[in-house]
């Protein structure tokens, strides 16, 4: 029988100490790109994002125009992602948003020259993002426009229908009274989340204030809607100033008529119910 020496050998200590070695030059490599290059990679996802929910905004005011201009009770269905696509293996945190109908955050206020009112109130439809390194934006829906509000400003994104007839005399508006359906208001989370909205009442009916003094709208984006009809009636031929912007979240326009001048404000109130699907697609 023949015997073998064994012998001391720091082969496998040496193999060890080249795997720690390895091991620790790895994870400084992936500490390196997730604090530098990561976060670069998610900001630029989260911008793309946003702007994909900015073009899906546009898609839904595109269905609500169209259904604005029937008068059936007409469905149709568009989508909000609410987070960004991940990044597989550096990226260990998901950003997500939310999608809400609120109600009764817009409401129309028409006088007329013998201090009669007329109200027109709706729900708005809202994204608003949980971002982890891009700006943080909402995109809002209501009474016909799209508003994109970030921090304590907003600024007009898609433009309600307001226009004047009659060159100096009518003003038109069609006024997308959106309502909830409870129960089927809210989403939040990551995913694509459809949007239904449905025809309420038929498109014929139109309500005429005749001599108007003012019209005042009372919004939590005061900012964008002075912008709107800013743009709207600056062209008009309409004798109107607007009021300087304050704290109480509402703008002013006031008409300012003459005898020879009586302005009239002809709305078109579209009813307009809309929910969330639960499904995500």
């Amino acid at each position: 029988m023949k015997y073998h020496n064994i012998t001391k050998s720091n082969d496998a200590v040496v193999g060890m100490i080249s795997a720690i070695l390895l091991i620790g030059l790895l994870i400084m490599v992936l500490s390196f790109v997730n604090y530098s290059y990561v976060p670069r990679w998610v900001e630029n996802e989260e911008s793309s994002h946003m702007e994909m929910v900015s073009n899906q905004f546009a898609q839904l005011k595109y269905a609500l125009d169209i259904q604005s201009l029937i008068s059936d009770n007409t469905a149709l269905t568009t989508s909000i992602k609410l987070s960004r696509d991940e990044i597989p293996f550096l990226d260990p945190y998901r950003n997500f948003g939310s999608i809400t109908v609120k109600p009764d955050r817009c409401t129309f206020v028409i006088m007329d020259n013998n201090s009669n009112y007329n109200n027109f109130t709706t729900d708005s439809i809202e994204f608003s993002s949980q971002n982890l390194y891009y700006v943080n934006q909402d995109y809002i829906f209501e009474a016909g426009a799209i508003i994109l509000a970030q921090s304590n400003s907003s600024v007009m994104k898609g433009q309600p229908s307001i226009t004047v007839t009659e060159y100096g005399k009518n003003l038109s508006i069609t006024f997308v009274n959106i309502t909830g359906v409870r129960g089927k208001s809210f989403a939040s989370g990551i995913g694509t989340y459809p949007i239904h909205t449905r025809v309420l009442s038929t498109n014929d009916q139109f309500t005429t204030i005749e001599n108007v003094e003012k019209l005042t709208v009372l919004t939590n984006y005061p900012k964008a809607w002075y912008t709107i009809f800013n743009d709207s009636l600056i062209y008009s031929g309409l004798n109107y100033s607007l009021n300087p912007l304050d704290s109480n979240n509402r703008v002013i326009v006031e008409f300012d008529n003459v005898p020879a001048d009586n302005y009239n404000i002809i709305i078109k109130e579209v009813k307009i119910s809309a929910q969330i699907a639960w499904g995500i697609v």
